[in-house]
């Protein structure tokens, strides 16, 4: 009956979509921009109620994204400990254990310390997760700014004075501390950014963590994010990138005596792209331990773009409440800030900048949940169970293996356990598989190293394209060798680059052969390292 229901419901929320009334004009001077992309968010919300009805009444399964499912259902965790007492003493050294292509949900059960580090998650290593105790946590710290010169002699840049980056999608933190604790710049300083947390990846949530710093704190750089119940401290566009990103139920604080602006969303596309990006705040506290003036947001970009819902702000915030920075007409040019049923003594909506909304309850609805960052495909709840026990053994000494080291886990290499994987499922009667699926395999490996270069094709370029080689169907030679063609070209500019390909090529080709076809040998291959 279930089933039956489904259909017509579905098609009486579609219908309501095109019923909805375009948003009436809330101020003077914005041409409408401000009114249609509300609209357009209206009817993309009336979508995925429509979308979400249909799986209330059991018309599909698990929303959950397939990758994600499958990575949870097969998690390991690794114990890092500053003291000792773990898998592994640094971050670092448990972050290097983890394979390229991971598959697996990889806990890193931080215990009580300061770590002295600064990370960085590549975007080959998706599923990553670092969990500590809110009330000890872990305290990741470093303390670059943007002057601060690098191995090369020149300036390291906003990016490069991050303390933890994160570039690989499915990330998430529960109850970590991540820091940097460079002395605040002066106002007007050049260089003076120091980023605490960078995170470059899609699909990235965090749960109780504090994110600390001055000027540019939080770089919610690209992709889907969500924050839950974190504090983010800082001074000058301390929540700044091009995310489309939800906060909730987030404590914003201005450290500073001066005047803090908490918000620099960028973007720069035209108004038909606008619904792809921008920040948004929903039952969130905004105040000031320095005391000095807030600022809601200011626009580093001309379609910069930020709402909040339901927050309570402190007295220190401004009365006209945002800044349009360097752009001359924010009137017209695309910039998106609005307000909906704030609350404290900075919240009055009726002395904002001209520019600025006071939402109606349906222009601001598609903004209040985590259906603003697609959260039903995503968002998991955060690990607060306790870990299993370090895998040291009694002796001390660490047996703790990587994911790779799993029977049902992704290797380090082209080997053993991944090729086990890459076995076609069909029935070949107890032949071995063709010579065709130790290549597939090897190739697998090499394109790994390319992956920020697959990547930049498109979002998906590089999960697609291996979910193609595990495949294994009687087209993925061709088209693998076409690709291995194209990589070829792209690295002819260095000719002792492609003479390491070619020789990492050929010595794993001989290597799995000789593994693969002959498991039981007694005696390795000679190019086994």
């Amino acid at each position: 009956m279930g089933r039956n229901m489904a259909l017509p419901l579905v098609m009486a929320l579609v219908a309501l979509v095109a019923s909805l009334p375009s948003a009436s004009p809330a101020t003077a001077g914005t041409a409408g921009a401000f009114d249609n992309w509300l609209s357009a968010n209206q009817k993309d919300f009336a979508i995925t109620q429509a979308l979400y009805a249909k799986k209330a009444v059991g018309d599909t399964g698990n929303s959950i994204d397939e990758s994600l499912a499958k990575a949870e259902d097969n998690k390991t965790t690794f114990v890092v400990d500053p003291k000792g007492g773990g898998d592994y003493k640094t971050i670092t050294a448990a972050l290097e254990a983890v394979p390229e292509g991971n598959t697996r949900r990889v806990i890193l059960d931080l215990k009580p310390g300061e770590y002295r580090e600064k990370i960085f998650i590549n975007i080959s290593k998706p599923y990553i997760t670092f969990k500590s105790d809110p009330k000890n946590p872990a305290i990741i710290a470093w303390n670059d700014i943007a002057a601060t010169l690098g191995k090369d002699g020149k300036p390291v840049g906003t990016v490069g004075s991050t303390t933890v980056a994160v570039e690989s999608d499915y990330f998430m933190a529960y109850g970590v501390v991540f820091k940097n604790d460079a002395p605040t710049a002066k106002p007007g300083a050049k260089g003076g950014q120091a980023v605490a947390l960078r995170t470059f990846g899609t699909k990235a949530a965090f749960y109780n963590c504090t994110i600390d710093g001055g000027q540019d704190t939080l770089y919610d750089h690209k992709g889907l994010h969500y924050f839950k119940d974190c504090l983010i401290r800082g001074s000058v566009d301390f929540i700044f990138g091009f995310g489309r990103s939800f906060y909730e139920n987030c404590r914003i604080v201005s450290i500073v005596k001066e005047i803090a602006v908490l918000t620099a969303q960028q973007r720069t596309k035209t108004i038909e792209g606008a619904i792809e990006s921008g920040f948004s705040f929903k039952n969130c506290t905004i105040m000031s331990e320095g005391g000095g003036d807030i600022y809601l947001g200011r626009a580093w970009g001309d379609s910069s773009r930020v709402i909040y819902a339901y927050t309570e702000m402190s007295k220190e915030v401004v009365p006209v409440g945002w800044d349009g920075w360097e752009v001359k007409q924010p009137e017209s040019s695309g910039i998106y800030y609005g307000e909906f049923k704030c609350s404290g003594p900075g919240s009055d909506a009726r002395k904002r900048v001209g520019w600025a909304v006071d939402l109606t309850e349906a222009q601001a609805k598609p903004f209040m949940g985590t259906h603003y960052v697609f959260g039903d495909s995503w968002i998991l709840p955060p690990p607060t169970e306790n870990s299993p026990p370090s895998k040291k053994t009694s002796s001390g000494g660490a047996t703790a293996t990587s994911p790779a080291a799993s029977p049902s886990s992704s290797p380090e290499s082209a080997s053993g356990t991944q090729l086990e994987n890459l076995r076609p499922k069909k029935n070949y009667r107890g032949r071995r598989p063709a010579l065709r699926h130790v290549l597939v395999a090897t190739l697998e490996h090499l394109f790994l190293e390319e992956a920020n270069w697959l990547r930049a094709l498109g979002p998906d370029s590089i999960d697609a394209y291996l979910d193609e080689l595990r495949n294994c169907d009687s087209m993925i030679l061709p088209r693998t060798v076409k690709m291995f063609v194209r990589i070829t070209m792209y690295e002819m500019y260095s000719t002792l680059l492609i003479t390491q390909k070619y020789v990492f090529l050929t010595s794993i080709i001989f290597m799995q052969t000789n593994t693969y076809f002959f498991p039981n040998r007694g005696k390795p291959s000679p190019l086994h390292h």
